[in-house]
């Protein structure tokens, strides 16, 4: 594992070494942007489950206040319809008449109940529309009940007054069981999904802010690694051109320039590293050719010392003949002054 990590590191750097300064940069900004296009997907798709929660938790709300509001539409329909009911032992068919106050009370409640079930808030579940369906069809029964009822009071007799007592206290209060129920259920199915979808809105935003929160450790990560190896690779080179340049300032032309990147800094550090090798080729050149100089040099002076032994030693010889020449001189002339002596005495003698 390790190697295989020292390895992707070297590869990195690598491949990093041959980018541009502006490559580089702008490669540290594309994982800052491909952070922030992560970060807005996220927050798209948990603004998306937020927005799906909400409308859920409202759908849910308005099913159950729909729903609320029906069972108690019914429950006072059949309030009215026992109180009609009732009326039927004092004033006979007339209770059952829509002019009757209990009957027309009830009537109305009826109409009200109906326009609740037609404008009840769209379901979505399929159980919800079960509950509706089954509220429906205990509503129909009910008021099948009810017309049975009103069918046997219009009758007038105590035997038709009883049966219709009977609808009504047995039948008709065994449907509105069943459709308060129903009414019931689909209450608490709504509540439920409520405190459902409420949950999952909690739970979608701890979620999110976790996924958010990773994103930003893994994007601070990467710029941070990114930037770290481009800034030592830029602070290498220049350190290391500094250096050479410093040996060079101080006559030293044996630092080398290490260049181990392709990018600006990389070229000029390979420049310097050609500028330290020119200069070392040429102080080489100079020296050699110094040195052949002063080998020259060397030779003619020895030709010269050579030269001027060599008249020394002809001076020497020459000054050896000019003291043998005035010796002989000198000896001629006394050799004369000695033959003027003789004729003077020659010349005496003949006088």
């Amino acid at each position: 594992m390790t190697d295989r990590t020292t390895a992707g590191g070297a590869g990195l750097r690598s491949r990093m070494a041959n980018l541009s300064i502006r490559t580089k940069i702008l490669s540290i900004g594309l994982i800052g942007i491909i952070g922030a296009l992560i970060l807005g997907g996220v927050n798209i798709w948990a603004l998306n489950n937020s927005n799906a929660a909400a409308e859920e938790i409202v759908a849910s709300k308005n099913v159950s206040i729909a729903a609320t509001e029906l069972l108690w539409d019914v429950a006072e329909a059949n309030s009215y319809q026992n109180s009609y009911a009732f009326d039927v032992n004092r004033l006979g068919a007339k209770a059952v008449d829509p002019t009757s106050a209990n009957r027309a009370t009830f009537l109305k409640r009826v109409e009200e109940t109906n326009k609740s079930l037609e404008n009840f808030p769209q379901l979505r579940t399929d159980r919800r529309k079960a509950d509706m369906a089954k509220l429906k069809e205990s509503w129909a029964a009910y008021l099948a009940t009810d017309a049975k009822a009103v069918a046997e009071y219009k009758k007038g007799t105590p035997a038709s007054a009883t049966a219709g007592d009977a609808l009504v206290t047995t039948e008709a209060s065994k449907v509105i069981s069943e459709l308060e129920t129903a009414g019931l259920d689909l209450r608490e199915t709504a509540v439920g999904r409520s405190q459902a979808a409420i949950a999952a809105q909690e739970q979608n935003a701890t979620t999110t802010l976790i996924e958010i929160v990773i994103t930003l450790l893994i994007v601070f990560v990467l710029v941070g690694l990114v930037s770290l190896v481009i800034a030592r690779m830029i602070t290498r080179s220049v350190a290391s051109v500094r250096t050479s340049l410093e040996a060079m300032a101080q006559g030293d032309l044996t630092v080398p320039t290490v260049v181990d990147s392709h990018d600006e800094v990389g070229a000029m550090a390979a420049a310097s590293e050609q500028a330290r090798q020119s200069m070392q080729d040429i102080i080489s050149e100079v020296a050699r050719n110094a040195s052949d100089q002063l080998n020259v040099v060397s030779g003619s002076a020895d030709d010269v010392s050579r030269n001027v032994q060599t008249v020394a030693a002809g001076t020497e010889e020459m000054t050896a003949s000019i003291r043998e020449i005035a010796q002989s001189a000198n000896n001629a002339a006394g050799v004369a002054s000695s033959a003027v002596q003789v004729a003077d005495r020659t010349n005496v003698t003949v006088a």
